[in-house]
């Protein structure tokens, strides 16, 4: 599964790529059909773009707090003697499960941070694009 969202993350950020390169004027194009197009489906491939990323950085920050809550309920359980038991396996529970983090074939997990850093870098290379231009 995570191969198909490393090539749609990838096709995603290619298109917005190209669509903001069309937007910012490098590829004049005076049909206004064309033009509107490119509008529409730019607009609904940002919104999957950022909302894949989004979700899935949801997905970690969520298991995250989930773990924390454990950890302090099985802390609490630990100090009683009679849950003690019950406590301590709830901990190796936790321990023994890996951390839920969402990535593209391994390439690069998905977090709030690399949200920022893809907006970032698609404004960047646009902007170096303008440079370059003139």
């Amino acid at each position: 599964m995570s191969s198909e969202v490393l090539w749609l993350c990838a096709a995603n950020f290619t298109d917005l790529f190209a669509s903001l390169s069309i937007a910012l004027g490098f590829y004049p194009n005076s049909n206004p059909i064309y033009t509107t197009e490119k509008v529409i489906y730019t607009t609904l491939d940002v919104l999957s773009f950022f909302a894949t990323v989004f979700f899935a950085a949801e997905v970690c920050r969520k298991d995250q707090k989930l773990r924390e809550t454990t950890k302090k309920a099985a802390f609490m359980l630990s100090l009683s003697e009679e849950s003690s038991e019950h406590g301590k396996f709830l901990n190796r529970f936790i321990k023994s499960r890996e951390k839920i983090i969402l990535s593209a074939w391994g390439v690069f997990n998905f977090t709030r941070s690399f949200l920022l850093a893809s907006t970032a870098g698609l404004i960047s290379f646009n902007l170096l694009l303008i440079q370059l231009d003139t």
